[in-house]
């Protein structure tokens, strides 16, 4: 005997399945694939160090680098095969650190660094450093800066010059500086305009990024090393790096060095050090000064006064800082009780039944004897509480009495 096997459809279950499919179907089909930028915040290391990307991308091109926040590399230089960038603050820059560092470049040693820190004299920006090798730098003329930013002049009327001057200031064009490389076919694009630039007087210049000064990045030979000078070292910062060649010239400058030091940061020298550097003989007047005021007001006029012979105090006074004493210290129920130990020990002397009477009798009995009133007797010989010297005294007072009378 044999069966046959029956299948049944679930057919809810089926069509459920199919609107799933289809809905997954027509989603896949209608959806289309978008690219969408995300600003990301920067790092904190990032934020730190402004020149971190560039230290990312020395990494990249297998040199070694080697960063500082401060200037203290330079009391003990590296290798002379090594390069320098400096890019912090030189206000601090001793005259035995130049030295040194002179030696260093002379030796064989290359040294980046741009022209900080621009003090004003006679129309001259002065660097300490830099001017010890024939390089220091001028302010640019109006000329001068229109010929850098690209702007040209000519002779149109002044309306022609109004309607270009709108036309500029609706849609700026900020052209970079152009640096011709010796093994480059194309020049490279750099930003490095500022409204000063670099003047060589001495010797000859290695690269130049013009023809005629003023330049804004040169190089040459000092010694057996060299030098870069830029006038502007914000182009290898974390926000401007990756604009025109900045990372390309930082490649090549850097391509003969196998290891890289960068110094950045701010060091400035302490308050002492100022003013001992610029004002030694201002210190040295004040400190002339306090010595005089000091030996004016410590010398003595006239003679010496003589120490005058200690007095003896009296018996009164010696009791009398006795009691303040007492009474300051809140111990002046010793004294009342003592007193009070004298009156009775004396009216038991002269008279024997004064133990055996009440106490109402034995006040009666001294109130008698002394002449003063009982009331006055009995708050003389049971207030334990004084509230005032008025008090201590009246009390003082009335028990010498009744035992001046025993």
């Amino acid at each position: 005997m044999t069966r046959k096997a029956s299948f049944e459809v679930n057919w809810p279950i089926v069509i459920v399945l199919g609107i799933i499919l289809l809905f997954a179907l027509l989603f896949w089909l209608l959806l289309e694939p978008y690219d969408d930028t995300e600003w990301v915040p920067p790092s904190t290391e990032a934020r730190l160090n402004e020149y971190l990307a560039a230290e990312r991308f020395i990494q990249r091109n297998n040199i070694h680098i080697k960063s500082h926040k401060n200037l203290k590399l330079l009391d003990h230089l590296p290798k002379t095969s090594d390069a320098i960038i400096l890019s912090s603050s030189r206000a601090s820059l001793s005259e035995q650190r130049r030295q040194q560092l002179d030696t260093w470049v002379r030796q064989g040693g290359h040294l980046l660094v741009s022209y900080s820190e621009p003090w004003l004299f006679d129309d001259q920006v002065l660097d300490p450093l830099l001017a010890s090798w024939g390089i220091k730098a001028v302010y640019l003329q109006e000329d001068e800066l229109d010929a850098l930013y690209g702007k040209k002049t000519s002779s149109k009327s002044e309306k022609d010059k109004k309607a270009e001057d709108a036309v500029q200031c609706e849609t700026p064009v900020r052209l970079p500086n152009t640096l011709t490389w010796p093994t480059e076919k194309e020049p490279l694009a750099i930003d490095l305009r500022t409204d000063f630039g670099l003047v060589n007087t001495k010797g000859e210049l290695l690269l130049k990024n013009s023809l005629e000064p003023p330049y804004q990045l040169i190089q040459k030979a000092i010694g057996d090393g060299r030098v870069t000078v830029l006038t502007y070292m914000g182009i290898w910062q974390n926000d401007e790096i990756g604009d025109y060649d900045h990372a390309y010239l930082l490649r090549l400058l850097l391509e003969d060095h196998s290891s890289v030091w960068w110094l950045y940061g701010l060091e400035y020298p302490s308050l002492w050090q100022l003013l001992v550097q610029h004002a030694l003989p201002i210190l040295v007047s004040l400190g002339a000064f306090i010595l005089l005021f000091c030996w004016y007001y410590a010398k003595r006029f006239g003679p010496t006064k003589p120490e005058a012979s200690p007095e003896r105090r009296q018996l009164l006074e010696h009791l009398q800082a006795v009691a303040s004493f007492f009474w300051r210290n809140k111990q002046s129920g010793y004294l009342i009780n003592t007193l009070r130990q004298q009156v009775e020990q004396r009216i038991r002397l002269h008279h024997k039944q004064y133990s055996e009477l009440s106490q109402a009798k034995q006040f009666q009995l001294l109130a008698t004897l002394s002449g003063l009133p009982v009331e006055e007797v009995q708050w003389t010989m049971s207030q334990d509480t004084l509230q005032n010297e008025i008090e201590f005294i009246r009390v003082t007072r009335n028990l010498q009495h009744i035992r001046n009378q025993l």
